[in-house]
């Protein structure tokens, strides 16, 4: 098998977040080398083992199999499996009660717009006086078999490394 065998790493992107469901997630570090694509799972914690994060250097020495194996619930993708990658910025939301609605809400009606998504706020810019959004952008990968996403604080494109650039679809920019 290739991936056993050492290769260069072309680039790290570090906080991806895959979502799971009952609003769990798991957070991973993508290790990009030549020819495959190892997805770390960076656990806050194992039982046995105290090292949770790995540097460069240290990734470096390893084959993409060795580095697929630091921990339980990472998994490698051969580059040349991934037939696109596409990055998608959104605004998360959350679920806010809005009280004005809530004493007048009529239990007999239809309508229930108590509840409101508004914008994740991050801060309050003091000198211009707004809100500041939150934002986070989804980076998806298509193989194959399988598409799988992630959440990132960050837009990924202009970090992306050239072996993933080149699999970037052209529709993702915003």
């Amino acid at each position: 098998m290739r991936a056993a065998e050492r290769e260069n790493i072309t680039g790290i992107l570090d906080n991806l977040v895959r979502v799971k469901h009952n609003a769990r997630s798991q957070r991973y570090k993508l290790v990009v080398f030549e020819d495959n694509l190892v997805f770390l799972r960076v656990n806050k914690r194992w039982f046995f083992r105290k090292k949770t994060d790995y540097s460069y250097e240290e990734l470096s020495v390893m084959s993409p199999v060795e580095v697929k194996r630091l921990s339980m619930g990472s998994f490698l993708v051969e580059l040349s499996e991934v037939i696109e990658i596409r990055v998608k910025e959104s605004i998360p939301f959350v679920l806010m009660l809005d009280p004005k609605e809530a004493v007048s809400f009529n239990l007999t009606g239809l309508d229930d717009d108590i509840v409101h998504e508004v914008p994740l706020v991050l801060r309050r810019d003091r000198v211009k006086g707004v809100d500041i959004v939150e934002r986070e952008w989804e980076l998806v990968f298509e193989t194959r078999k399988v598409t799988f996403s992630f959440i990132v604080p960050y837009d990924p494109s202009p970090v992306l490394p050239m072996v993933l650039s080149m699999k970037l679809a052209s529709s993702s920019s915003v």
